[in-house]
């Protein structure tokens, strides 16, 4: 790549054009050797970036993020992919590049684009890019989605990304657009104890259903647990933590249960298809535990 191409592209966030490509002095053949060799990759129609900055894997975000910001001027990067840029975890892929600009509206399979007001305190830059900042990003998702917006804010809250105040702030900013009153109370309730997806989604099937409201990673002698309410420990399985450790093994967790059998809880384990898919009867168990619990108590 040439001095001049290298410098524009760093300034591009790594990627540039096929005009770029040209006014910088290479033909059009030498544009399709280095694609058919595999010094270039494409990245977007006509939006290109060197190799070395995918490997051998798939394009990465930020370089698809770019490319769209390319043949885009005046867009911001938004919603799943702003979130995932920033760092917030999100219930799977961040799918196609997500933009805001204007008055334009765009659906395909790799951009989406969709007009919307953004006021300038709403933006921020990652890499040179123009993106939301974190807590629009996060309230557009509790707009649109309540589990989605609760695991982001959970996550962004943990990792300390954005504080309470100002998912506050930029709720009040959207008073009067769409989904601002699911917003506002996925952010009432948002908490950064949650430590993974599973356990922000458990919270507000907790929520939904009207359980008592539990205590949060709890310590009992020795052992940290997910929810805890009187006598009745819920346990969220099968979770990943926001800070990418893997859940304890089989082996420990049977033991850990054991444990806080022998101290008297009872112990109420669920997963995600538990938390998603069965909400209502994994509630009802909840609820039967905690009966038996206070049953306990009283003849105790």
């Amino acid at each position: 790549m040439s001095r001049d191409l290298h410098a524009l592209a760093a300034r591009q966030a790594g990627v540039f054009s096929r005009a770029d490509a040209l006014r910088c002095g290479y033909t059009v053949d030498q544009i399709r050797h280095r694609l058919e060799v595999g010094r270039w990759l494409t990245v977007r129609r006509g939006v290109y970036a060197h190799a070395a900055l995918s490997g051998d894997g798939p394009i990465p975000l930020h370089l698809r993020a770019a490319a769209a910001c390319l043949v885009m001027p005046g867009a911001v990067i938004a919603k799943r992919t702003a979130a995932a840029l920033h760092g917030v975890a999100l219930i799977g892929e961040p799918g196609p590049v997500e933009l805001l600009r204007g008055s334009d509206h765009h659906d395909g399979y790799d951009l989406v684009v969709r007009p919307a007001a953004l006021p300038e305190h709403h933006v921020t830059s990652i890499r040179g890019l123009p993106v939301v900042t974190v807590a629009r990003a996060v309230v557009d998702l509790c707009r649109g989605d309540l589990r989605d917006g609760l695991v982001a804010a959970d996550s962004a809250l943990h990792h300390r990304l954005v504080t309470q105040p100002q998912l506050q702030a930029v709720v009040r900013d959207c008073t009067k657009w769409p989904g601002v009153a699911a917003a506002r109370e996925v952010v009432d309730l948002a908490d950064g104890r949650a430590e993974s997806a599973l356990e922000s989604v458990s919270r507000l099937f907790i929520h939904e259903q009207r359980l008592p409201p539990p205590r949060l990673q709890q310590w009992i002698r020795g052992f940290r647990v997910d929810f805890l309410w009187d006598g009745v420990v819920g346990e969220a399985d099968g979770a990943r933590k926001y800070d990418g450790r893997a859940p304890d093994a089989l082996l420990a967790e049977k033991r850990r249960q054991e444990r806080l059998e022998e101290l008297g809880f009872i112990v109420v384990r669920w997963g995600w298809d538990d938390a998603v898919r069965r909400p209502e009867a994994t509630a009802d168990r909840i609820r039967r535990a905690i009966a038996r619990a206070d049953r306990l108590r009283r003849t105790a």
